[in-house]
């Protein structure tokens, strides 16, 4: 079987393009008639952080935009629950120029 870890590198000088864009797409829950999944035998680290499938929306859905002021949006997590047995709830800020 080969080795589901590999490292990662990054090179001086290279563009890192992080942080939170000027577009944001997003839909209710309820809108995603299906969500691609991780292989359930991934025989490579590429494949072991890799989702098969597409994202198929409800007929008649659609993802929706929303502008954010560049270098303003974050997103961040807080745990939930006790040591055995945490979760994590995902957070997102955007900044709207008009509100």
């Amino acid at each position: 079987m080969a080795d589901l870890f590999e490292s990662l590198s990054w090179m001086d000088g290279q563009i890192n393009p992080s942080g939170i864009k000027t577009t944001l797409y997003y839909c209710e829950k309820a809108a995603i008639g299906a969500f691609p999944r991780v292989k359930s035998a991934p025989l490579s680290a590429v494949e072991n952080v890799s989702l098969d499938g597409d994202f198929t929306m409800v007929a008649g859905k659609t993802f929706k935009s929303i502008y954010s002021t560049q270098g303003k949006g974050k997103v961040s997590w807080e745990t939930l629950g006790e040591k055995d047995c945490t979760m994590f709830k995902a957070k997102g800020v955007c900044k709207f120029p008009d509100i």
